[in-house]
């Protein structure tokens, strides 16, 4: 889909309304911007959350894991010197 907005003396667009009702946008809604490979990409805040939730998920799976194969959560040994031991 491509549509068309004008960029106002404000630096503000309307997203056209076929873009915010594909996209789930409603009034008060808050949206992110970035340039991919040149293009600019438009995505509402909701589905970045999402992506954080599913990344912070996989973390927790994973240091999870690693403890219970008896591995712990560094990645780096602790320094002695740091830690209070020998």
């Amino acid at each position: 889909m491509k549509k068309r907005a004008t960029l106002t003396s404000k630096g503000q667009i309307t997203i056209p309304l076929e873009v915010r009702r594909r996209l789930g946008l409603k009034k008060g809604d808050h949206v992110t911007f970035s340039i991919e490979d040149g293009r600019t990409v438009l995505q509402p805040m909701a589905e970045l959350l999402d992506d954080a939730r599913r990344a912070a998920t996989a973390h927790a799976t994973t240091y999870a894991q690693r403890r219970r194969a008896g591995r712990g959560g560094h990645e780096h040994p602790v320094d002695p010197q740091y830690s209070g031991g020998a």
